[in-house]
């Protein structure tokens, strides 16, 4: 007989897989940030932010010590000035943060090159016709798949280093004036591949010592991650249906014990897309109803959730750290695990209940994989023995979502079918939109970054949003109708009324548009690059602002440093650990304002920060004298 344990809300389910001794995100953080040496703090906070390490070579790893690390710290950690080559704190953090921004683009690029690659097989099928369509025009060339999957892996891995030639991804997409400018600066990569190259190359010993080379590769570095993610969107979109604007749910309530339930984790969304169809197959149904189950119930969490829930309506429970407490319910029969952001404790949670957890990675033949996890969690089905239920009366939370830059501009388009972005731009200098501000990344476990959001919504900013970073939001219901006229200025909450008007959605879009997985940030991309063209103007001109809430995770990190070399002024949370000295601080903070004319912003306090994107829009707004 099935045991269910039943809770009303998350903290209850903390505390009941603490008692058994399951491990989680929550439960290892608290360990981390207890202060456990004679009352002093020696938390993860104190050794993470005035300590630095460096673990570049063999000779080390060597630990440096700060100026103004506290008397008890000092008693406990030797004093070091210099590691064992030479290497000073500027100099080790400037390759920590280069080391960081390495693996951001290697992960976009991984995932482009396995999207390229699929497109490239002569069995892969075109599920939106009217998107390649596009791609072989933006090109110039025949609506020929190979061709475009060809021009993406050059990109990607372009044999000829010495080459002045741009990245196609990047030079077709990019604005006029915003590119002209870059290849004027000689900072636009010719390969995602070949920038990676020279970054390791940079960080290995001796090579040097300067912190500026180090920065000037992460500009590049951050250039090459938004033509990868370009590669790796515009192509995924090709094999997929397009995303439509949905009204959804999210929370651990949306699992059901009455069916079978598959959880997908992870990024690429080609198998978790097939896993959704034959889960809605006549002959499945049959099958799962003679185990005993109402249907398949199959769930994301976070990017590769964010990115189904828009195209095939499934629901995503939340962001990457919700993953550990879905598995500990012990109502999933297969969790399916590809690249990225799945916790290496999954296997350990898993072994403890029934579960099945595949790792997929790398998976070509997805049509026999799918339907090997759909056999796999039917069987599974009858071996459940304890099972959680969070649907007593904490109703999930329920949000729209589904944007991309085609649904807003067919949206707008019922406005003004000739010029779709002119009802945008008329709002934007009467200022009822008063600025634009670009949330990207993944969730942190503390989101103080939520009040900055806040207090930009208040001031009539529209946030457009990609990534786990914007299931705070959720949680914080910022994504519904209520919130667009609760939480926002007068003025913004007009527009959303009035576009969901002509949308037939609810009685108002919500405040902040959720574009999906961290890939599909290039949707947003294209929007603002699609308004640059349209005013004629560059990035930095336009009043746009960006958020990533932590500086420390690799992918939003590598982005933001994209965004950067388009002039867009950017706030980091400030992870202390990568960006702790003033020469750092200062060096970064005058290069973007020198080279790119944009402005980085390196503030704790998230009012303060509020006050200061604010002050960013306001004065693009002068500049364009709106």
């Amino acid at each position: 007989m099935i045991k269910r344990n039943t809770f009303l809300n998350q903290e209850e389910l903390r505390s009941y897989v603490k008692a058994q001794k399951i491990d989680t995100i929550f439960h290892r953080q608290d360990k981390y940030n207890k202060k456990v040496f004679g009352g002093l703090d020696v938390s993860q906070y104190s050794f993470g932010s005035l300590l630095a390490c460096c673990y570049q070579c063999s000779m080390g790893p060597c630990q440096i010590t700060h100026d103004d690390i506290p008397l008890h710290l000092k008693l406990i950690h030797r004093q070091r000035t210099k590691g064992i080559c030479g290497d000073t704190l500027n100099t080790i953090i400037a390759k920590n943060l280069l080391s960081l921004l390495i693996k951001g683009v290697a992960s976009t690029l991984i995932h482009a090159k396995y999207i390229a690659s699929f497109l490239l097989d002569s069995s892969s099928k075109i599920k939106n016709e009217g998107k390649i369509q596009q791609i072989a025009q933006r090109f110039n060339i025949t609506l020929d798949k190979k061709e475009i999957a060809l021009k993406a892996l050059n990109d990607i891995e372009n044999p000829t280093q010495n080459s002045s030639s741009p990245m196609n991804f990047l030079s077709k997409y990019l604005p006029e004036k915003v590119l002209q400018a870059l290849v004027e600066m000689n900072i636009v990569p010719n390969s995602a591949t070949t920038e990676i190259l020279s970054a390791n190359h940079l960080c290995t010993m001796g090579v040097s010592s300067n912190v500026e080379d180090f920065l000037m590769q992460s500009f590049r570095l951050g250039l090459a991650d938004l033509g990868a993610m370009i590669i790796a969107s515009e192509l995924q979109d090709t094999l997929l249906l397009p995303a439509q604007l949905v009204a959804s749910k999210t929370g651990l309530g949306v699992l059901e014990e009455t069916k079978v339930n598959i959880l997908l984790i992870g990024h690429i969304p080609l198998l978790g897309d097939r896993i959704i169809q034959l889960s809605t197959s006549d002959e499945i149904i049959d099958r799962v109803k003679n185990q005993g189950a109402r249907g398949i119930n199959v769930f994301g969490i976070g990017c590769v959730g964010n990115e189904l829930l828009g195209r095939c309506g499934i629901y995503c429970i939340g962001g990457a750290y919700q993953q550990e407490f879905a598995l500990s319910t012990g109502l999933v029969e297969v969790a399916v695990a590809d690249f990225g952001c799945v916790y290496p404790n999954l296997q350990e949670i898993a072994d403890s209940f029934h579960t099945k957890f595949i790792n997929t990675q790398g998976i070509k033949d997805i049509d026999n994989k799918a339907m090997e996890v759909v056999d796999i969690a039917i069987k599974n089905f009858t071996r459940r023995k304890e099972t959680t239920s969070l649907a007593s009366s904490k109703k999930p939370i329920t949000f729209s979502a589904g944007f991309s830059f085609e649904e807003v501009i067919d949206i707008l388009a019922k406005l003004n079918s000739n010029d779709p972005l002119k009802p945008f731009l008329d709002w934007l200098v009467s200022d009822e939109i008063h600025g634009l501000a670009l949330l990207i990344g993944c969730t942190k476990l503390e989101s103080a970054y939520l009040q900055i959001i806040k207090e930009l919504l208040k001031k009539n900013i529209l946030i457009l949003g990609a990534g786990c970073s914007i299931y705070s939001c959720i949680e914080a219901e910022l994504l519904n109708a209520n919130a667009a006229v609760e939480c926002t200025g007068r003025e913004l909450g007009n527009v959303l009324c009035s576009l969901a008007k002509i949308s037939k959605v609810e009685k108002a879009l919500p405040p902040i548009w959720h574009f999906g997985s961290i890939i599909n940030f290039a949707h947003i991309l294209k929007l603002i690059f699609a308004i640059s063209t349209r005013l004629d103007i560059r990035l930095k001109d336009i009043p746009i602002v960006a958020i990533v809430n932590e500086l420390g995770i690799e992918r939003p990190t590598s982005i933001g440093f994209g965004l950067l070399t388009l002039g867009i002024p950017i706030h980091f949370g400030l992870n202390k650990s990568i960006l702790n000295t003033n020469l750092i601080a200062n060096v970064l903070t005058k290069k973007t304002l020198e080279l790119f004319e944009g402005s980085v912003i390196l503030e704790t306090d998230p009012l303060q920060a509020a006050k200061l994107l604010i002050g960013c829009i306001d004065e693009k707004r002068i500049g364009l004298n709106i």
